[in-house]
């Protein structure tokens, strides 16, 4: 053990007795702790003398005991580590904020940055942290931040006591802006993936799987369809609730996403055929209820999960439920859908913010336009030439 605990003493306080211990570091350093006790100093001192060192005795185990758990963890500990070790040790907290804490734990355990040293944490590391929380357990800002509190007071202590001393201060901030994951695939793969889903139907998350990638729907929209929302007819679907994760696996059914979420798209004739045939069988008001409980609509989380499995056995990458709906939106723009008609597709709040997420694909769209218009330009004023140029060669006298 680093340190070592020697008994001060006891003495009387103003009302209540007072425990010391010294304290040797194990650079040498000495130190004096001090602490009042709830025991009251009477007439009768030899009682309350009593008292008090057998409280000093508890308090010293109890420093050594600590000491020792500390020596158990140190800069090369890994986060997930270091963080249940703090909040088991040092957390004074009410039960239920000990449980939020250590449910921050579990969350640093199943992310990559969990197994990374304490000593070792990066700004990057905390981000891609929050970026999993958003994409992979569905939480919103707010429950992730209060995660990043947690490993945010971990980190504040570790640097207090030396254990990560050069730790960045951004570490201790929540990031503001995460950037948006848009994780396409390429039109082979789309239609690989498509051509899979279709061959395991009628399994219901395969029809699922392919009015993602075939109408860019979200997969909490997609869960919470009801049969009263396919008009079989028009061939369109009404699109007016959600699916919201509450976190631990739960969802509850509200409004969805925006206020320009609420809306009616047409369906390519194939889906539309495909989800006849499953309103005609239904045996539930919604078109994807749970397996065991047909009263109840798909969980989310099945759902991506279900999509992770489908794609394994059939040997194709992994990917992301909601990067179905990416591939829709990529290949939209990429084919000539204008901005505005494809944010109200998807249910965005305007044409900017499809624009903003789908820059990767705007900006190689700006790329083929100017490649257009300089061909154009070249034909008429030649390659030597451009039309926003100046001719450097000086014009001759006569």
């Amino acid at each position: 053990m680093a340190k070592t605990f020697s008994a001060g003493g006891v003495a009387h306080g103003a009302k209540y007795w007072r425990l010391t211990i010294d304290v040797k570091e194990s650079g040498g350093e000495r130190r004096r702790l001090t602490k009042t006790t709830k025991i009251a100093c009477t007439k009768n001192s030899t009682r309350g003398r009593s008292a008090a060192l057998t409280a000093l005795r508890q308090w010293r185990d109890e420093l050594i005991r600590q000491a020792e758990a500390e020596d158990s963890v140190g800069s090369g500990t890994p986060t997930a580590d270091y963080a249940e070790d703090f909040i088991t040790r040092h957390s004074e907290v009410a039960p239920a904020t000990r449980e939020e804490y250590m449910r921050a734990v579990r969350d640093l355990r199943l992310a990559r940055i969990g197994e990374v040293p304490i000593s070792m944490l990066k700004p990057s590391d905390v981000q891609d942290w929050m970026i999993w929380l958003r994409d992979e357990r569905g939480l919103g800002s707010a429950s992730r931040n209060k995660k990043h509190g947690v490993l945010a007071m971990v980190c504040k202590y570790a640097a207090a006591i030396g254990d990560a001393p050069i730790i960045a201060t951004g570490l201790l901030k929540a990031p503001k802006d995460l950037p948006k994951p848009v994780n396409s695939l390429t039109e082979s793969s789309a239609l690989e993936v498509a051509a899979q889903l279709r061959a395991r139907l009628p399994e219901p998350l395969a029809l699922a799987g392919i009015i993602a990638l075939m109408t860019g729907m979200r997969r909490g929209e997609i869960c919470a369809l009801m049969g009263r929302d396919f008009d079989a007819k028009a061939g369109t679907l009404g699109i007016s609730r959600t699916l919201h994760s509450k976190g631990q696996g739960i969802y509850a059914l509200g409004d969805t996403k925006t206020s320009q979420g609420n809306r009616t798209i047409i369906l390519p004739e194939s889906v539309a055929a495909l989800l006849r045939a499953r309103k005609k069988n239904s045996i539930s008001q919604w078109i994807f209820p749970q397996p065991t409980s047909p009263e109840l609509p798909m969980n989310p989380g099945t759902a991506y999960r279900r999509l992770k499995t489908l794609l394994e056995e059939a040997g194709l990458p992994s990917i992301r439920f909601h990067d179905l709906r990416h591939t829709f939106a990529t290949h939209a723009l990429t084919s000539g859908v204008d901005a505005k008609t494809l944010s109200g597709i998807l249910g965005h709040t305007n044409a900017s913010f499809t624009l903003d997420t789908y820059t990767h694909v705007t900006s190689d769209m700006q790329k083929q336009a100017c490649g257009i218009v300089g061909g154009f330009m070249e034909d008429i004023f030649g390659k030597e030439l451009k039309p926003w140029q100046e001719n450097e060669k000086p014009a001759t006298e006569p």
